[in-house]
């Protein structure tokens, strides 16, 4: 074995802690955006809870990105344990289960962001081996699913390098 260090640098990165932290900021914008009181919860089955006029839920997030070039098809899959976590987890504090995926496509430029309650998860997903699986192309148009998206990042193209000579100034 050698000691030699490893150029394995994705092996030790943070990045997909980083990318479910900001699917969870995400879906608490929208939600506050709607009108919602949010709280996040360290807790097995759900990640937020939500609250509006009485109405009450735990919201399990998952997010996902696709980097440049990806061949991957544009799938939400909801595990079965995943299903069973959040349930078990809304019955305990009578809250109603949600599920939310943040999925951000690099090559399209564009975050999509879909919600809907898991009672219609059979309803609007394909039953498949690893659980429950659909393109988010095919869910946005279900009006049971809240859809919302964000598009043309700017803020990617930007290689933050600071030049150390001052801005010209302008003459005139």
């Amino acid at each position: 074995m050698s000691d030699a260090p490893t150029n394995d640098w994705q092996s030790l990165s943070r990045s997909a802690k980083h990318i479910g932290n900001f699917g969870e900021g995400l879906v608490i914008y929208s939600l506050i955006r709607a009108g919602y009181e949010v709280a996040t919860v360290d807790h097995v089955g759900a990640d937020l809870i939500a609250e509006r006029a009485g109405k009450r839920f735990a919201i399990s997030v998952k997010s996902r990105l696709y980097r440049a070039g990806s061949v991957e098809s544009r799938g939400v899959l909801i595990a079965p344990g995943d299903i069973e976590k959040l349930e078990s987890f809304a019955a305990r504090f009578q809250l109603k289960p949600l599920f939310a995926h943040v999925c951000s496509i690099v090559d399209d430029k564009v975050i999509h962001l879909v919600m809907f309650p898991i009672e219609i998860v059979s309803e609007v997903m394909s039953n498949v081996q690893s659980g429950f699986r659909k393109d988010i192309r095919h869910l946005i148009d279900d009006p049971r699913i809240h859809y919302c998206f964000w598009s043309e990042g700017a803020l990617a193209e930007h290689d933050f390098i600071v030049s150390s000579d001052p801005p010209a100034q302008s003459k005139g």
